[in-house]
């Protein structure tokens, strides 16, 4: 299960992302659609190998961070407050 490369945790009730998905030390792609309880997603940033990241509608998302990103989406996130340092230095976002 360590070899993942794609989650998605759509359409779900969580309200942060679980610990353990740091342990997936391959995944690259993650798809957070429509969780209407997500506030934070800051667990993101210890993602070395995550590329792409996409957030649509998930209204409750207050906080995030990143690292490798080539590809990030935010749609109707609408009380994100916070962006962690690091996405001024991306050339494609």
């Amino acid at each position: 299960m360590s070899r993942l490369n794609v989650v998605s945790t759509s359409y779900t009730s969580l309200s942060s992302l679980l610990q353990s998905i740091q342990m997936l030390k391959y995944l690259r792609i993650l798809v957070l659609s429509d969780c209407k309880s997500l506030k934070t997603i800051s667990i993101v940033g210890e993602l070395s190998n995550l590329e792409i990241l996409g957030c649509q509608l998930c209204p409750s998302i207050e906080e995030w961070g990143l690292r490798c990103l080539k590809q990030l989406e935010f749609t109707s996130c609408s009380k994100l407050k916070r962006i962690k340092s690091g996405v001024e230095h991306r050339e494609k976002l």
